[in-house]
């Protein structure tokens, strides 16, 4: 996601605000409601998108996967659970650091408020689409697998 934004030193001083977090199958590393204040980035194991029914999967997150970004770029509560699956070993990054690293790029800060600009159309657009033509839409991949994942 930030690789876009052709900045190494930018990635760098992202990467020294990671925490590594660890996860038990079951555990839930997102709950519904909850306000974005953080990405993370599967390092090893599988996690779970969980339906509204709290049981159906409708999206899975393996090893080089992140998720969470809509969350963080937009400032909205949390649509969907994440559940990991297996033992999972993530990478935590917080939009307050985000923030905090962005200062010192304003081109890449400008291009995550673009960024989010446009998620924020694409899920408004989305929204909008029969629950049909939104699950045509992800399975071909043209909609990312994390659209409602804010």
């Amino acid at each position: 996601m930030f690789g876009e934004f052709g900045s190494e030193n930018f990635i760098r001083d992202l990467c020294s605000k990671l925490n590594v977090l660890i996860y038990l199958p079951g555990d839930y590393v997102i709950e519904r409601g909850n306000i974005g204040r953080e990405m993370y980035f599967v390092c090893d194991g599988l996690v779970n998108q969980i339906a509204i029914d709290n049981k159906t999967w409708v999206g899975r997150f393996y090893t080089g996967d992140y998720f969470g970004e809509l969350g963080i770029l937009l400032e909205m509560s949390r649509t969907i659970q994440m559940q990991a699956q297996t033992f999972c070993l993530l990478n935590e990054l917080k939009k307050e650091d985000i923030d905090e690293v962005s200062k010192s790029y304003p081109k890449v800060a400008a291009g995550l408020r673009q960024l989010a600009d446009e998620k924020l159309l694409i899920l408004k657009n989305f929204k909008n689409l029969a629950e049909d033509d939104r699950k045509t839409l992800k399975f071909c991949g043209v909609i990312d697998k994390s659209i409602g994942d804010t």
